[in-house]
This record gives structure tokens, C-alpha cells and sequence, in this order.
């Protein structure tokens, strides 16, 4: 019943127009936003682990993949200048089955102020996943986390670049990206924001970058400080990037 409350007003703010099979093949909008559990042990344990750890409190709920997973616990404390954030990213999600973990959350003494969504790169592995259909699970967890939580601000934050040219399906990451930008616009309390993608990658976005041989160590050279050595996750400094963005405007 709580499940169908939230996708209800899920699918309500997502618009007909969204959702009509003639601009985005159903059967991919289906498999974006329809919850479902995580199909590795690893990351089913970890969700089962956060939902058994609900905090009292939170001013802050992160909201994710390896994302905000690996998000430094310091760097968090420092940046948003709190330690009630209560941090549920789980390594490999995607748009349905961060749904899922969502429709699992009991906790009805956490009254955050902002939530931050952070998802869709795990989705963009899958080539038979379009843009339109990401985008529908992007608005879909969006949605379904503010119902769970309808006082709080939610900043989301759109999909960064990664890959070794950091254009892995670059047309569709920021296909995927204006379509949140102008759909959330509508929305005084969602809050849209995305790294420069020059910055992100140190000047690199789009240029060839010589990978070494699989299990190899990349060349010092060719690294970017905010990126690890797979194009795809964050170091440190990248997170300073990630917040910069958000707290800009």
C-alpha cells in the first residue's frame, strides 16, 4: 500500500507525456522504475544492513550508487557541516533498485532537510536502456523519495562523465541530463545542479586517455585527481567538484 501511495504521486508528477509509449519504449520505462532488489549478494546485504540501521535523526539523506557510497565520511562532515547525514548509496544501484530500498525505509521519526540523488550511471551500462527510459527512473526515485519525505529539499545531481575518454554514451548521459534539468525546474522544491564536465575530468572530457592493459596500473600522467583509476568513481578532491556544484546556486 506504501509502495503504491509513492509511485502514485511518483507517476503523477512524472506526467502523462512522460510516460506515453510513443516517445520512450515501455517495456524500458517499465524496467527503470519498477522496483526490484538488488541482484548481487553484496549489494543486497548492504541495503539490508542500512535498513536495519535507520538513524534517529538526519538533517541530510544521500541517495545512490557507489556515488555516494564511497563518499569520504569526513568529507561529508566537513562539507555539509553536519554529522546527522545519514549516507544510504549502495555500490551498483540503479534507478530500481534504489525504488526498492526506498519502499523498505521505515522511518518515521527521520524528518530530513534536503535529500541529495545521486543515480543513473549504473543504467547507462545497459544499452537497452534509452535515455527517455533513465530519465523516467530518474524522476521516478526523485519522486518517490520526496513522498517519503515531502518537507525536505531535493538536490539532484546529473549523472557526471566517465569512461577513459570521459564520452562513455555521452549523448545519452546528457540527454539524460537536460531532461531532469527541465522537468525538475518545474518543482520549487527540487534543486537540479551537474559538474562542469571540464573541470570534473582536469580539462580531459573527451580526450583519449591510454589506458593500461586490464589490472594494470594507469600511467601517472594520464589520471585526473578527481576520478579513480576506472573513469568512473570519485577521489577526494572529486567530491569537493561534486559539492562546489551543488552549493553554486
Amino acid at each position: 500500500m506504501v509502495l503504491a501511495i509513492m509511485l502514485a504521486v511518483a507517476f503523477s508528477l512524472l506526467g502523462a507525456a512522460d510516460l506515453q509509449a510513443g516517445e520512450c519504449n515501455a517495456y524500458a520505462v517499465e524496467v527503470a522504475t519498477s522496483p526490484v532488489p538488488y541482484q548481487y549478494p553484496h549489494g543486497l546485504e548492504k541495503a539490508a544492513l542500512l535498513l536495519a540501521k535507520v538513524p534517529a535523526r538526519a538533517d541530510t539523506i544521500l541517495i545512490g550508487d557507489s556515488l555516494v557510497e564511497f563518499w569520504p565520511k569526513d568529507v561529508v562532515i566537513r562539507q555539509f557541516k553536519s554529522e546527522s547525514v545519514w549516507n544510504i548509496g549502495v555500490g551498483g544501484a540503479e534507478t530500481q533498485t534504489v525504488l526498492w530500498q526506498l519502499e523498505r525505509i521505515d522511518a518515521p521519526s527521520v524528518a530530513p532537510k534536503r535529500l541529495l540523488v545521486l543515480i543513473g550511471t549504473n543504467n547507462l551500462t545497459h544499452d537497452y536502456l534509452p535515455a527517455c527510459a533513465i530519465a523516467a527512473g530518474i524522476k521516478t526515485v526523485v519522486t518517490a523519495a520526496h513522498a517519503k519525505w515531502p518537507a525536505a529539499r531535493v538536490d539532484i545531481m546529473g549523472i557526471p562523465p566517465r569512461g577513459a575518454d570521459f564520452r562513455f554514451r555521452d549523448a545519452d548521459r546528457l540527454s539524460v541530463n537536460a531532461e531532469i534539468r527541465n522537468w525538475s525546474g518545474q518543482y520549487p522544491f527540487m534543486h537540479y545542479f551537474e559538474v562542469d564536465a571540464s573541470e570534473m575530468t582536469c580539462g580531459r572530457y573527451g580526450d583519449a586517455v591510454e589506458v593500461a592493459a586490464a589490472g594494470a596500473e594507469v600511467a601517472t600522467g594520464s589520471r585526473c585527481e578527481n576520478y579513480a583509476d576506472d573513469f568512473g568513481h570519485f577521489r577526494r578532491p572529486g567530491y569537493d567538484v561534486v559539492f562546489a556544484a551543488m552549493t553554486k546556486h
